[in-house]
């Protein structure tokens, strides 16, 4: 066969390849020789647009939970967080009922006493008295001088004393109230008066006299009234008296029978401090 020809089927059946296929051919010379390569071309797609979304589907009916499964095992512990701030206190609520009071329980033993303190300054005290009366008649023995009334018993006293049988002394300033009760008689027929005043340290104190007039014999009459005065420690008062007749006395009168009556003193004087 003439290479002319050869040639020419050749190329009729490489266009009939080609022509139901995509391959490439591939024709070459060599020492008078014609080779064909068949090769198969590259593909290339080319992506086109891309289309409209379809409208989504309607969601499906949810399927049965399924069972659950085992606990697993515990993690460890993690670390502590750093604490919160501290929120606002809420509003107190309303007090609940007093519950009922318990029993008391034992009493402990006593502790030890305690070392005494320093004793305090002696603050002013109140309730200083006496009281005092005389059981002899006290006659007038001259009748141109006046006497101090006698006190020859105490019934009681506390910072109150008897000095020399007349002197009322006390051992602390303050006011006192001064009270007394004095019998006193007309022994003959005339009238007799009798002055009756106080006297402090030995001197009258002004104002304090009273006139008591007994009209006729055995005329018994009781002489009672009251001085409030002021009276520093240790200042003392008399009741003093004065009768211008000598038949004026301050009587005392034994206890009584039938039925029994108590003793009549001469005097009873009492003092007691106020403030």
């Amino acid at each position: 066969m003439s290479k002319r020809r050869f040639l020419l089927v050749s190329s009729l059946f490489v266009i009939a390849l080609t022509a139901f296929s995509s391959m490439a051919l591939i024709i070459s010379e060599s020492a008078g020789f014609t080779s064909f390569i068949v090769k198969e071309p590259e593909t290339k797609i080319i992506q086109g647009p891309q289309g409209v979304c379809g409208v989504p589907g309607e969601t499906g009916t949810a399927g049965a939970t399924g069972a659950v499964g085992p606990q697993g095992i515990q993690g460890e512990q993690g670390d502590c967080g750093p604490q919160g701030i501290q929120g606002i206190q809420g509003i107190q609520g309303e007090q609940g009922p007093i519950g009922l009071t318990g029993a008391q329980g034992v009493a402990g033993p006593q502790g030890i006493p305690g070392i005494q303190g320093i004793p305090g300054p002696q603050g002013a005290r109140g309730g200083w008295y006496g009281s005092f009366y005389d059981t002899t008649n006290q006659n007038n023995q001259n009748s141109g001088l006046a006497y101090p009334m006698r006190l020859n018993s105490t019934d009681s006293a506390n910072g109150v004393s008897l000095v020399d049988g007349s002197k009322v002394q006390v051992a602390n300033t303050g006011v006192y109230n001064i009270q007394f009760s004095a019998q006193l008689i007309n022994t003959v027929l005339d009238a007799t008066t009798f002055d009756i005043w106080l006297s402090k340290n030995g001197q009258p104190l002004a104002n304090t006299n009273t006139t008591v007039s007994l009209d006729k014999k055995q005329t018994r009459y009781v002489a009672a009234w009251n001085f409030m005065i002021q009276m520093n420690a240790n200042d003392y008062v008399e009741l003093m008296w004065f009768s211008a007749q000598a038949n004026a006395q301050l009587h005392y009168s034994s206890a009584q029978t039938n039925p029994t009556r108590p003793a009549i003193p001469s005097l009873i004087l009492t003092i007691n401090q106020v403030s």
